[in-house]
């Protein structure tokens, strides 16, 4: 079937003209309740923007929440950052000997590549030992970011201590052990063996 160019452009004009007028009905009609739909939208987006923005600041200070334990007690001086060492868990370690001596080892991780272990101090309490890890980094350098795990054994002046239960405190992290007998040696006949030093006897016991 042949169509002369006068009966085409009648189809093309037939199919067309519906969407033509039913987009001038919109164009004529509804401008400004499209225009209060679309402002409606631009806030929208400004809105869910400035959460997104409100998250994504917010996001390091829980990071940070997470890590407490090594922020909690900060502290800087001219050249170094000093801060709390993270302890994950302790171990109890008793050497076979008399009187017996008692190690904790202290296992967590350094923050980066530069941060070491700086200081070590125990103090006992009645039956609880405290111990304080702390650590320091320099101040201005740029370190790696990936976390160094590290082991730290720390001897606990147990020599004297009467029978019975101790905990053991590490930067928070606590554990326990049990002397089953005075961690003493007894003197024999009421009198102890002592090494003293003269110019004569070069040391001698009495």
């Amino acid at each position: 079937m042949k169509l002369t160019a006068n009966r085409f452009a009648v189809k093309v004009k037939n199919i067309y003209n519906p969407c033509l007028l039913q987009y001038m009905n919109i164009k004529n009609g509804d401008v400004k309740l499209i225009k209060k739909s679309t402002i409606r939208l631009i806030v929208m987006m400004i809105i869910t923007s400035l959460i997104m923005l409100s998250g994504c600041t917010q996001a390091p200070d829980s990071a940070n929440d997470s890590d407490t334990q090594d922020n909690e007690s900060e502290s800087q001086d001219g050249d170094y950052i000093y801060r709390t060492a993270v302890v994950e868990s302790t171990e109890i370690l008793v050497l076979e000997s008399f009187p017996v001596q008692i190690h904790v080892i202290a296992i967590g991780y350094l923050p980066d590549g530069c941060t070491e272990i700086d200081r070590v101090e125990e103090e006992r309490d009645g039956n609880v030992f405290t111990v304080t890890i702390t650590t320091k980094r320099p101040k201005d350098m740029m370190c790696t970011q990936a976390i160094v795990p590290y082991e730290e054994e720390v001897p606990l002046y147990v020599y004297g201590l009467k029978a019975g239960r101790y905990d053991v405190n590490v930067n928070s992290v606590t554990n326990s052990f049990e002397l089953t007998t005075d961690n003493i040696i007894e003197d024999v006949g009421g009198v102890s063996g002592t090494n003293v030093f003269t110019e004569d006897n070069n040391g001698s016991t009495v």
